[in-house]
């Protein structure tokens, strides 16, 4: 190909190439002649640029060290320098063999100088390969010049400062396939004129140069390569900014971290219980708790359960306010059952032959020295007993409270905690402080929302387009942090009610209360069994505690009616123990989708 003629001085200058060998006159024995200096230069399509050189050279017998210095700077017509990405690969010899080499760094890092050590007699020629890969050094020329949009190679060969001459220099430039070279030139410094002399082809994807005469001492031979654009596809460039850029797009990720700092500050704070003491074994209950309130105080991690209900039930039946009838019911009591409870019933193994009216004993003005959750719960079974219209009936059956009687669940409820908080042993109600904290928990999910309407609005409406997928935020981030944001409020929300120190001596004491109920062991005070078996069916563990009464509790209390024959503590603890879940399972009963709550208007049956 023609080389270029006209080129502007910039171009020329020789401080403009990628890679160049600078002065070292005083490295460099001036006694050292190199025969020949051939160089491959290899494009890839990807912008990187392999180089191998293959020096053959004649050391002087002083000497078996050669420099070699690599400049890694491009400054081109550039306002600023550019640094090449250089990557020495290997220095060897024609068989492979690597040479000793020692690198350093000079010119505060711009230039890397290679001292290769050759062993062996100096006074024969030696070959000498040096292979290394530049991942920067194609210049992008854009289609405002007259040439049209190009990708560029300029390149310095052999360097320039050598105080020793070079017999012949030749230099090979291998594009990517299907690059066709447009324009190539070759010069000699430090002139910067063409090499008139030096030969140029061009062949495929390749262009060839060759200097016969050689260069002679501070000579170097420069080479140009033009070829159209579009065959080379650099990787796009990681740059820090592009590094933090990723990191931003999750940066609601952040969110669940902020939220756990200021959730776990809160519980520290407000939340966490006083220093648990030694815990031993008490014989009666903390004064003036009631089987409900003791339960709930012992553990209120877990949801209300309505067996503390249940044995509420069973303390006003001990107490004469209720007494309890265990029952078959009739045909007619059972078809007035809500059909999706007998079904659970039928799930759970329970045989459904057995139910349990409740009778009032004692009139609403004769309700004296009640806490407020014993007079919510008597409110609510007089509610649920049918009646004529005006006028309640005396008794409610227990199977009559499915799908109904839920409704005053949580009112009960709410009366316990405001006695224990009355008490002193909450700071505030347990369930306020979890209904506040699963309402924080919501409050994640409605920013997140809102936040992401108002980035695709406000985007939309600046640059008059949706939102890229990449833009300031990554919504698989936004998701994922709302999710552990509301997670982890939820947990808090379960952990944050806190006793008082009284509540937590409390609680111990309750704890040494229910290990007490638990133990399986002889006792001789019968009245012990009614006035304990409350807190019993509160803990759990009802069945432990009569079967410690087994032989000693052997009349059936008043307060109760079952089956007629052989009394015995322990089928009585199974049959209290199947009052508690029988009540619990109608008590918090609810009507399904679409079903229509039955029993309460039909009348009751059945001996009374």
């Amino acid at each position: 190909m023609e080389a270029e003629g006209a080129v502007s001085k910039s171009f020329l200058l020789i401080c403009a190439l990628a890679l160049s060998l600078s002065s070292v006159a005083s490295a460099q024995d001036s006694s050292i002649r190199v025969r020949s200096f051939d160089a491959v230069l290899t494009v890839h399509a990807d912008g990187s640029l392999d180089v191998t050189e293959e020096l053959t050279v004649r050391l002087a017998g002083e000497s078996n060290e050669i420099v070699r210095d690599l400049s890694l700077r491009a400054d081109g017509a550039r306002e600023s320098p550019k640094k090449l990405d250089v990557t020495i690969l290997a220095v060897t010899d024609e068989d492979g063999e690597p040479f000793h080499v020692e690198e350093e760094s000079r010119d505060s890092g711009w230039t890397r100088r290679l001292r290769i050590r050759v062993p062996g007699d100096g006074r024969i020629d030696r070959q000498i390969i040096i292979q290394y890969r530049v991942a920067n050094a194609i210049d992008f020329v854009d289609a405002g010049n007259r040439s049209g949009a190009l990708d560029e190679l300029r390149w310095n060969v052999t360097g320039s400062g050598w105080d020793i001459a070079i017999d012949t220099v030749r230099a090979r430039v291998v594009l990517p396939g299907g690059a066709k070279p447009t324009r190539a030139a070759v010069h000699t410094e430090p002139r910067g004129s063409a090499a008139a002399e030096a030969t140029t082809v061009t062949s495929g994807n390749e262009v060839s140069f060759a200097l016969p005469r050689g260069l002679s001492p501070h000579q170097a031979m420069t080479i140009a390569v033009g070829w159209p654009s579009g065959f080379i596809h650099p990787p796009r460039t990681s740059s820090l900014w592009d590094r933090i850029a990723v990191v931003l797009l999750w940066w609601p990720l952040l969110i669940p971290v902020i939220v756990f700092m200021v959730a776990f500050r809160a519980w520290d704070r407000t939340g966490r219980d006083p220093k648990a003491k030694s815990q031993v074994v008490r014989y009666e209950p903390v004064d003036g708790s009631s089987p409900a309130g003791l339960a709930k105080l012992v553990d209120d991690r877990r949801a209300p359960h309505t067996r503390i209900i249940a044995a509420t039930l069973v303390d006003l039946a001990i107490r004469g306010y209720l007494r309890i009838q265990e029952t078959t019911p009739s045909i007619l009591v059972a078809l007035t059952k809500d059909v999706g409870a007998i079904a659970r019933s039928v799930l759970r193994g329970e045989s459904g032959t057995t139910d349990y009216i409740i009778h009032f004993v004692r009139k609403r003005p004769e309700w004296k020295g009640l806490m407020w959750h014993e007079v919510r719960l008597l409110e609510a079974l007089i509610s649920a007993a049918p009646g004529d219209g005006e006028t309640k009936r005396d008794s409610v059956r227990v199977s009559m409270l499915t799908n109904n009687f839920y409704v005053s669940v949580p009112e009960i409820f709410a009366a316990v905690e405001f006695e224990l908080v009355a008490k002193g042993y909450y700071r505030k109600s347990p369930g306020s402080v979890k209904l506040k904290w699963l309402a924080y928990a919501s409050l994640p999910y409605f920013a997140g929302w809102l936040l992401d309407s108002l980035l695709d609005r406000g985007f939309a409406t600046v640059f008059d387009e949706v939102l890229p997928e990449r833009g300031p935020l990554s919504h698989d981030a936004l998701m994922i942090g709302i999710i552990l944001s509301t997670l982890i409020l939820v947990f808090f929300a379960a952990i944050m009610p806190s006793r008082t120190v009284v509540g937590a001596r409390a609680r111990e004491a309750g704890l040494g209360f229910k290990e007490f109920l638990s133990r399986v062991e002889p006792i001789t005070s019968v009245e012990m069994f009614e006035r304990y078996l409350p807190y019993a069916i509160a803990f759990g563990v009802e069945n432990n505690w009569a079967r410690a009464f087994e032989g000693i509790y052997v009349t059936p209390p008043d307060w109760y009616t079952g089956p007629t024959g052989e009394f015995s503590a322990t089928a009585f603890g199974h049959r209290i123990s199947d009052l508690s879940l029988s009540a619990a399972s109608s008590m918090s009963s609810r009507p399904s989708s679409g079903s229509i709550a039955v029993g309460s208007g039909w009348p009751s049956t059945g001996d009374r």
